[in-house]
């Protein structure tokens, strides 16, 4: 009986995670005619024990709530839980109905429950802690919170790294080791560019929100006091430009870390000979990176953290190079000079320079236009247009205009009153 009852749990496990939950529903029915007696009559529900009891309301719960039959899935659910306290080593069948029915705060009060015994235990490293990890790390993704998914993902990759070191003994696991290994540094990598990427958003969010209240804040004070506007105005272009010129040289210094970090945890290539093992170890190996192999949200992460990565390459050579300081520099030209799809072209500058490639490179313009001013107060406005790489003069005053608020004229005006005032202290 209790053989029997393994055999089709694994079954349905199996049917849940490729999505066939009409076959998996049949099992379930199979499965309570185990216990029907050969007279025909449904033995006791109790003769089954509470632990397979346990698992069938899981199951049932979790068929059911994908076929919309949520009213029952909700009532075995609430069975599953008047069995909470038996064998909750199984409480694991029931996350995909959680997940489902988005009761993420349940998923992290009963895997942190069971994750705290198990430390109390000192049992920690076993593949029942890497079904919390994973469950904990799922929930706080789908609510949002990515800092503490990461943490647990990290620390999913870390566990199911300690289980794979102590169970790989033997030579004939030794492809499968790399592999492995490989795809859990990425994962880790993937993870900590992710969180660095979130933290510079929320940083360049909260520097641009305060910006625009100093901004709007000067423009209500603009029409009773020029004088001060500007000087003022003079201020957050340069707070602007040197929070700017930090940001670019941090991500120079992230570019150059990256690189030797990748230089140093780059695998070894497997020897070619060894490529020709047996189609049984091949199977082997399939089915176990099959069971690693990312979700589809995985997957799309995956693609996002590339994208990103070629950002900041194409960004890195712009800004060295001083490409922008090209009048002609056009998307062609860039691609001659670094291969991007064409299809990815727009999408990549409209994600993550949140404009245009043509506004973007104007934006540097004129930027590099606010330190000439500085720098050479006897240029021209027309010498300093021409100088970085504007058409038209006319241009030049509209675009300074739109992104600093104030055209080039009446920011050199600020300069020598900041100067002046600077002096008389």
């Amino acid at each position: 009986m209790t053989t029997c009852g393994y055999d089709y749990n694994t079954l349905l496990i199996f049917q849940e995670r490729d999505g066939r939950n009409n076959e998996a529903l049949q099992t379930l029915e199979a499965l309570q005619k185990v216990v029907v007696a050969e007279t025909g009559e449904e033995t006791p529900m109790e003769e089954l024990g509470e632990k397979e009891k346990k698992a069938m309301y899981a199951h049932y719960a979790v068929v059911l709530s994908r076929l919309g039959r949520l009213k029952e899935a909700d009532g075995y659910y609430k069975q599953f839980l008047s069995l909470s306290n038996v064998f909750d080593r199984d409480n694991y069948l029931i996350m995909p109905y959680l997940l489902d029915r988005k009761m993420y705060d349940d998923v992290i009060l009963m895997n942190s429950a069971r994750e705290k015994s198990l430390r109390a235990q000192g049992d920690t490293i076993t593949y029942h802690m890497t079904s919390i990890k994973s469950s904990l790390g799922e929930a706080y993704k789908r609510k949002g919170d990515y800092l503490t998914a990461a943490e647990y993902f990290q620390q999913l990759a870390m566990l199911k790294d300690s289980i794979k070191n102590r169970e790989q003994k033997s030579s004939a696991l030794e492809l499968a080791t790399i592999y492995e290994t490989h795809e859990k540094d990425l994962f880790i990598q993937q993870q900590t560019a992710d969180i660095r990427m979130r933290n510079a958003l929320l940083i360049f969010v909260g520097c641009i929100v305060f910006l625009s209240a100093v901004f709007l804040w000067r423009t209500i004070r603009y029409n009773r006091a020029i004088r001060r506007k500007n000087e003022a105005m003079v201020g957050t272009i340069e707070d602007l430009l040197a929070y700017r010129e930090e940001l670019y040289q941090r991500k120079e210094e992230n570019f150059i870390l990256k690189a030797q970090l990748q230089a140093e945890d780059k695998p070894q290539t497997t020897p070619k000979e060894n490529e020709d093992v047996s189609t049984t170890e091949t199977d082997i190996t399939i089915e176990n990176a099959s069971a690693n192999m990312p979700s589809d949200k995985d997957e799309d992460n995956k693609n996002m953290l590339y994208d990103k990565s070629m950002f900041d390459r194409v960004e890195r050579e712009i800004i060295n190079r001083q490409l922008f300081l090209q009048p002609d520099f056009s998307r062609e030209e860039l691609i001659k000079i670094i291969y991007i799809p064409k299809n990815k072209f727009a999408q990549l500058f409209k994600l993550y320079a949140r404009t245009s490639f043509s506004k973007y490179v104007n934006n540097l313009r004129l930027e590099y236009a606010v330190g000439m001013l500085k720098e050479h107060p006897y240029y021209t406005i027309d010498a300093i247009a021409k100088e970085c790489g504007m058409s038209t003069v006319q241009t030049f005053y509209r675009l300074f205009s739109e992104k600093f608020g104030v055209t080039p004229t009446e920011f050199r005006s600020g300069l020598k009153i900041s100067e002046n005032e600077c002096n008389n202290d």
